[in-house]
Parts: C-alpha cells; structure tokens; sequence
C-alpha cells in the first residue's frame, strides 16, 4: 500500500517561511483521485510533506497545481 496517513501541504513565497495549508490524518481513498483548495495565497513553492507513509512507501502518481493572477 502506498498512501501516507499523515501529510501536509505547504506553501511559500521565499522558500524559508512556509505556511501549513492542508493536514491530513488519513489515508486517501484507494484508486481515486484527492481534491485540495484553500484560500487564496500568493505563493512561488508548494510543498508535500508526509509523516506516516504507507506500508510500502509513498507514490504520487500526478498534481495539478491551478494558478491565478492577480
């Protein structure tokens, strides 16, 4: 199994400062695609960070990452 139980999704405009935008506690539906939104940031860095991986590891298989200007 390859889904983490425990990950967060970040987001940063330096690259230093980042701010907790998602924490889940649990794993994602199996075979099925997981939808995230927040408020809207400006940011130039988004990033996964997982704490419990699944027991065979941690595969990301696609990310769509929507960008809107302002």
């Amino acid at each position: 199994e390859y889904r983490p139980s425990d990950y967060r999704i970040y987001t940063s405009s330096d690259n230093s400062n980042w701010t907790e935008q998602v924490h889940e506690t649990s794993a994602p539906p199996a075979n099925a695609w997981k939808e995230y939104s927040w408020s809207s940031v400006s940011c130039q860095y988004i990033k996964l960070v997982i704490g419990t991986h699944g027991s065979s590891g941690t595969r990301v298989y696609e990310s769509k990452i929507n960008v809107e200007s302002i």
